[in-house]
């Protein structure tokens, strides 16, 4: 993998936000944070966002999660047997789709094996954006 490039990740974002194609987020295993936000997410603009049922979204991954309970986990007397049930209910309680769903950010779950066919259906839904072609913003 090349090195990064300074400049290139707001490039991506403007990108995605000035695209007048539909949209269609299709979310397979984990979208965390930012992460999420930048490959299209609701807040970026996608006009639909699909999940599996095994997709992890959450604001942090694990180790945020850890962060925030590290001062419980230090007074833990079983600190290893109590991380590993905070990280566990965290993910029962953050992670799932149906979660995000439950905030608007998931229009819909999907079974892996109907992601084509749901994805078809959806784009056919949207028609192309009617703004026309973006002015070139080059700063």
């Amino acid at each position: 993998m090349g090195r990064h490039h300074p400049g290139t990740g707001p490039k991506l974002l403007f990108a995605y936000s000035a695209a007048t194609v539909p949209k269609i987020t299709v979310i397979l295993r984990k979208a965390y944070g930012g992460g999420y936000i930048a490959m299209c997410a609701k807040d970026l603009g996608a006009d639909c966002t699909l999940a599996w049922p095994s997709a992890e979204i959450a604001v942090m991954g694990r180790g945020g999660g850890e962060i925030v309970f590290h001062r419980e986990l230090l007074e833990a007397e079983n600190s290893a047997a109590k991380r590993q049930e905070t990280i566990q209910q965290y993910r029962q309680t953050f992670y799932t789709p149906y979660v995000a769903a439950g905030y608007r950010l998931v229009d819909d779950i999907i079974e892996p094996a109907r992601t084509r066919a749901t994805w078809r259906r959806r784009w056919t839904r949207f028609p192309p954006n009617a703004t026309g072609v973006p002015r070139r913003n080059t700063g």
